[in-house]
């Protein structure tokens, strides 16, 4: 035990690095955007491993979570592992604009503790970004077709009454 503990104390054991945190599209793995816009799908992964003795070997662990921060964290949720020390996290980008953080905040008994930040800002959609015609809008649409279609036959109906 006590060789455990002054290993641990020394950084011999329980040494956990970080390497590689990324962030993109899905629909476009091989850039990182500079923003994201809402509703985007995204992938956060980064590189875990475990150094003992000098030698890095991959960490496995179903409890490091992401959180998609902005005052209060939008997306919380544990990240997944491939075995190889790779986690990564697909979610989509909350319906809410500003700036935002990727926030990795892992403390676990025994192991050096994790905590990484990255700003990404998130926008609105453009006005020219949204659907064309939106279905939830159909009753607006009826309301002025019946509107102008009300006002045509009125003003037939007034000049060609006598």
């Amino acid at each position: 035990f006590a060789t455990a503990v002054a290993l641990w104390t020394l950084g011999d054991r329980g040494v956990l690095q970080v390497g590689n945190l990324t962030h993109h599209l899905v629909s476009d793995p091989g850039v990182v955007p500079s923003l994201y816009r809402v509703n985007d799908e995204v992938v956060a992964a980064l590189d875990l491993h475990l150094l003992e003795g000098g030698s890095a070997t991959p960490y496995q662990a179903d409890d490091v979570q992401v959180s998609f921060v902005m005052l209060d964290p939008y997306v919380r949720q544990p990240m997944v592992h491939d075995g190889a020390g790779r986690f990564s996290l697909r979610f989509k980008v909350p319906d809410v604009y500003g700036v935002f953080k990727y926030v990795i905040d892992y403390k676990h008994a025994g192991y050096s503790y994790i905590n990484l930040q990255q700003v990404v800002p998130v926008r609105p959609f453009k006005h020219d970004e949204y659907e064309r015609f939106l279905v939830a809008a159909y009753p607006y649409y009826a309301s002025v077709a019946s509107t102008m279609a009300a006002f045509f036959l009125l003003g037939f109906a007034f000049l060609y009454s006598r």
